[in-house]
């Protein structure tokens, strides 16, 4: 197994757990804005000193997570391109301390 697979496969494996602890966390997307061909999320301060986010989507309904992003601790907002036109998508967002561990999450749907 290469580098690049063992680090992409680490990365689903954690997306995996983190995104099984995201229905009993409190909200913290603030705002869902349509943009063309996509969805700009936007989400409050975190309450602690914040290392990462990781936000994913997914079609309403669906088990399948569609896509993933790790952004930035200091942005407040992030674009999603690439979505279907009249589709309705589930975005979950997780903040994780400077250990990587979960300390709060949101999740909000829109199209």
């Amino acid at each position: 197994m290469s580098v690049l697979q063992a680090n992409m496969w680490g990365q689903f494996g954690a997306l995996l757990c983190l995104f099984m602890l995201v229905p009993d966390a409190e909200s913290t997307i603030a705002l869902l804005k349509p943009v063309p061909n996509g969805m700009q999320v936007w989400w409050d301060d975190p309450v602690m000193p914040t290392a990462e986010f990781l936000l994913t989507w997914q079609k309403e309904g669906s088990n399948k997570v569609e896509g993933h992003k790790f952004i930035e601790r200091n942005a407040r907002n992030y674009v999603v391109k690439g979505l279907e036109d009249c589709q309705m998508y589930t975005f979950n967002l997780i903040a994780m301390d400077w250990k990587y561990r979960q300390f709060g999450a949101g999740r909000k749907s829109g199209m």
